[in-house]
């Protein structure tokens, strides 16, 4: 029997403990204090662990940490949220002026086009009317400068009928004008180019087939060619078959040695 009480009072819990003391002991004792508060009293006065007593310090130093720099950290994030709203105003600004510039660009870039389109058509038109004007025209090439003498017109005339094997009795060419290319250079230089511009259509032609059937002309000893006028934007495009031309005199080269 008193091996069984030992070991129930073992077994027992102290909330059980408190609870039996409670109900056998008077609500208040003679102070007019309950039992739970000297309970509690007593527990307040019970020394705190030291390691309860470091966790408390810490979180004691962090929150004064906390409070110093709280009011700069206040400040600095209304800033923040000031400057934000200002960067947010500009940006919703700035994308209106670009959707005003966008619509306004819209027809600008319609009417561009247009426009390109027109000065293209031009364009070609001027250039058609640049060769049309030059039809009668002929560029001398590789002759010295000051060889003309004072006469440009007259020496273009005799030059031609030399060098095509024109007769004497038989009157050349008849020229409207002649004249070099570009202010004067020095005679160690490349020469200017002379254009010559024909009375009459059909003696161009007939000066560049009788070019093409001699092959080689010659002035005083000197070689020189006779090349069609034409403006810059068709001599560009004639240039680019260059290649394809100097290809065909190797190959019918080629052909008429085999």
């Amino acid at each position: 029997m008193a091996n069984n009480e030992r070991s129930s009072r073992r077994g027992t819990k102290p909330s059980q403990t408190f609870n039996k003391l409670a109900s056998k002991s008077p609500s208040k004792d003679g102070d007019g204090h309950s039992l739970e508060d000297k309970v509690n009293e007593q527990a307040e006065e019970e020394p705190c662990p030291p390691w309860a007593e470091k966790i408390i310090q810490e979180i004691t130093s962090v929150q004064e940490k906390i409070n110093i720099h709280l009011p700069t950290i206040q400040a600095t994030t209304a800033r923040i949220e000031s400057e934000l709203a200002s960067l947010t105003n500009c940006i919703t600004t700035a994308e209106q002026r670009i959707s005003d510039v966008e619509d306004k660009l819209s027809p600008i870039s319609e009417s561009h086009k247009t426009l390109e389109s027109q000065v293209d058509q031009l364009s070609q038109k001027v250039d058609y009317l640049e060769n049309y004007s030059r039809r009668n025209n002929l560029c001398i090439v590789n002759i010295a400068e000051n060889m003309e003498g004072s006469d440009i017109k007259v020496f273009a005339t005799n030059l031609l009928k030399t060098a095509l094997d024109i007769p004497a009795d038989q009157p050349g060419p008849e020229l409207e004008r002649a004249h070099r290319v570009g202010p004067p250079r020095d005679s160690n230089g490349k020469p200017r180019p002379i254009i010559i511009r024909l009375l009459r259509f059909q003696d161009k032609e007939n000066i560049l087939h009788a070019s093409r059937r001699k092959g080689e002309l010659s002035y005083k000893s000197r070689r020189f060619f006779i090349f069609q006028d034409y403006s810059v934007t068709v001599s560009q495009r004639r240039a680019e078959y260059n290649p394809i031309k100097t290809a065909l005199h190797h190959a019918l080269t080629w052909a008429d040695v085999i």
